[in-house]
Order: structure tokens, then sequence, then C-alpha cells
């Protein structure tokens, strides 16, 4: 039975994360304060905004330090996300140190003006008037490549999706069997070769006479019948010999004996039983069935897990090992993974030729 994976959260310590807090809220309040003063000193004093639902009724000087402090953490959860692109990174990295650097000009302009008792120059007024406009259209811009980003992230991700089920199923496709080919020749070949060649009179006997003399010198053929299972792994004895210990692998397993603990030895002991007397069947043979069972059977499990919705890279060794495999599939089922994600790789790495291409 397959183990669910759980995904940890990564947690501060609990002093790191109260220091933060701390820092976040003092700094938050002293900026606050100086950006709400200078949007006072710009003219937004005796203007107020209702808040829903509340009522609360807020001066629109409030809604300076606000638009700044939210735009920059904005811009720096997108500058360091790791599923952005550098593209956005790079948009969100401006932002961010933009904001910061109007937050610090506009903390000491007031205090500054404050302190010295100066009125509000008017380079001042249209530089504060202008943030809002430009903080709107910089987030705006900012989410909107946001957006597309991870609309092609998802696409990409869907593509990467379907070219791995689609080699994971056709590395776990049984290949259908050989048929066996037919030499073919032209007519004038054909026609010539199926006359008989002249017999010579001295050295060479009609073709009759020499298949009647081979077929009178040469013994009989044993044939082997279908319940007989050798040693041989090729061949209808050997052929014979696999399907047998394939069919107690299959009653083992449906059995409901785990794969993990499926051995190699106790099959080929149950499949002695059922041998005709005479017939005998090698330990190695079994190992070799079973291991090429427990291989099928991995890649199946691999298969299900994509279909899933679940990425090859995120299957590891020790996943088949522990549900699949067992202490004698180490070695097993890292070459299972590099098989099937190297078929995921050619498959991504074929071109695809249109029907001009291919004319």
């Amino acid at each position: 039975m397959a183990r669910k994976h759980r995904k940890h959260t990564i947690r501060l310590p609990k002093g790191v994360l109260i220091g933060v807090l701390v820092v976040a809220f003092g700094a938050a309040a002293l900026s606050f304060d100086s950006l709400d003063g200078l949007g006072q000193r710009v003219g937004w004093t005796d203007k107020f905004l209702t808040v829903p639902v509340i009522g609360w009724q807020l001066a629109l000087s409030v809604l300076l330090p606000i638009t700044i402090d939210a735009q920059a953490a904005v811009a720096t959860w997108a500058w360091l996300h790791p599923s952005t692109s550098q593209t956005v990174r790079d948009h969100a990295k401006v932002i961010a140190v933009s904001s910061l650097a109007a937050s610090v000009v506009g903390n000491a302009a007031e205090h500054l003006m404050a302190a010295y008792e100066v009125d509000t120059p008017w380079g001042v007024i249209a530089i504060v008037g202008a943030v809002p406009a430009v903080s709107l259209f910089a987030t705006v811009h900012l989410c909107s490549q946001m957006i597309a980003d991870f609309q092609q992230a998802r696409a990409d991700a869907e593509k990467q999706h379907d070219i791995e089920v689609r080699a994971v199923e056709e590395a776990t496709r049984k290949p259908e069997p050989r048929k066996p080919r037919r030499a073919t020749g032209s007519a004038e070949g054909s026609a010539t070769s199926s006359a008989p060649p002249a017999p010579n009179a001295d050295t060479e006997q009609a073709p009759d006479a020499t298949a009647e003399a081979t077929a009178t010198s040469e013994p009989a053929t044993a044939t082997t019948g279908p319940d007989r299972a050798t040693d041989t792994e090729t061949g209808e004895a050997g052929e014979t010999a696999t399907a047998l210990l394939d069919r107690l692998i299959t009653e083992a397993v449906n059995g409901g004996t785990p794969w993990p603990q499926l051995k190699a030895a106790d099959i080929a002991r149950e499949a002695r039983k059922q041998l005709p007397p005479g017939a005998t069947l090698s330990d190695a043979l079994a190992r070799r069935v079973v291991g090429e069972r427990r291989e099928a059977e991995m890649k199946r499990y691999v298969a299900a897990q994509v279909a899933e919705g679940r990425p090859l890279a995120d299957i590891h060794p020790q996943e088949l090992i522990s549900n699949v495999g067992g202490k004698n599939a180490a070695d097993v089922a890292p070459r299972v993974l590099d098989d099937l994600r190297a078929a995921a790789f050619r498959t991504t790495e074929t071109p695809t030729h249109t029907n001009d291409e291919r004319r």
C-alpha cells in the first residue's frame, strides 16, 4: 500500500518570530505616523473615507503609508518567491526598492520640515500627490505579470506531465510478439527458385531421392509436451517453465502476498511440486522471472503515481523499494526510475515535425 507523502511546513523559532513581529510593529507605527503627517502637509486633512460595514471614518492622509508599505510587501513577496520567473523577480525588485526609498525619503522629509518649521515646497506636494497613481500602476502591472507567469508555469507543468505519462506508458507497455518473416522475392526469382534443379547422373541424386534419404537417415526429434519444464531459458521448454512461474507469482500476489515479501526461492519450491516426473527447474530461472515481474510492477506503480499527477522527480527509489521491491531490489529501483526519466527526457527532446516538413 502506497505511503502518503506529507508536506512539511518550515517554521521559524518562536524567539525569532516574536522579534520580527516586534520590529515590524514598531517600524510600521513610526513610519505610519511620519507618512501620515506628510499626507496632511500636502492637503489630505479635511477629507475622510468611511470604511464599509464597520463605519469608521479615516482621513485620506492615513492611506499614504498604507499604500507605500503594502506595495513594498507585495513586491518583496514576488521578488523572493521561488516560483516566479526571473523577469517578474527583476520587476518586483525594482518596485520593492523604490517603495523602500519612497518610505525612507518621505519619513526624512516630514521630520526635517517639522523640526525646522519649513513650509511644504511645491515640489514635495507634486511628488507626494503622484504616489497613488504610480503605486496603482506598478502594483497592477506586477500582478498581471505574476498571473501570466503562473499560467505559463502551469501550462509547462501540464505539458511535462503529459510527456511523463506518455513515456511511462510506453516503457510499461508489453512488446507484441514478433511474427516470423517470410522470404519474399521477385516474381521471376520465385518462378526460377521453384523449379527443381536438374539432377546429375554421376554425382547428384534427384531432389525426391535426397529428401527421402534424409528422412530415413535422421532420427525424429523428440517433442516436448505442453507440461514439460526444464532449466532451459529459451525454447518451448523454457517458455513453459516461465509460464508456470509467472502463474504462481500471480496467484501469490492475488492471494495477498505483498511484493516486498515475495521470494524467488518460495516460488521455485512451489513450482517444483507441480512439475511432471523427471522435469527440473533452476533457482536462476525463478530469480529471473521474479525479477522481471517485480521490475514490471515497479513501472506500473510509477505509471499509476504519474497518472495521479505526481512528477517523476518526486518519486524516489526508497519508495519503490518499500512498496514494491523489497530489500533485494535496492539496485533495481534506481535503474527503473533512471530508465523512465531517460525515456521522458528523450520524449521531451524529440522534435515534432509538421506535415510540410515531413514532405
